[in-house]
């Protein structure tokens, strides 16, 4: 009997302990980094043409926008300001009534991407 008492006392002290140590410094910043989206400034250069380029040149980009991308470009700082300010860009990406859906056949980007590129477009489409 003491034997198993000792044994159970042990096992209890260890999964007290381990639950009580493990996760101490963690946090979710720390884990998962920045969560923060700033939409205040947006720039072409570093914001836009990664999401655009990672997401839709495989479709839209100058080698295959004519036959996969319905002959829609976005390749170039003229032709995607032409689409962010006409509002297309905002409506595809954010799946709005009366746009097809995009990027065809891959989940919806992440929100942070759509505020970026929609707020890209509220400032203007500026090329900076």
């Amino acid at each position: 009997m003491t034997k198993k008492y000792l044994l159970v006392l042990m096992m209890s002290s260890l999964a007290l302990l381990t639950t009580f140590s493990s996760c101490y410094y963690d946090n979710a910043e720390d884990l998962l980094g920045s969560t923060v989206c700033d939409t205040t400034s947006v720039s072409y250069a570093n914001d836009i043409v990664p999401i655009i380029s990672g997401s839709c040149f495989v479709c839209h980009g100058s080698g295959s926008y004519t036959s996969a991308g319905a002959g829609i470009l976005l390749e170039g700082y003229d032709a995607m300001s032409a689409s962010a300010l006409s509002g297309a860009l905002a409506g595809v990406i954010d799946h709005a009534p009366g746009y097809s859906a995009m990027p065809k056949s891959s989940p919806q980007l992440p929100a942070c991407d759509r505020a970026l590129v929609r707020n890209w477009a509220a400032q203007d489409a500026l090329n900076n």
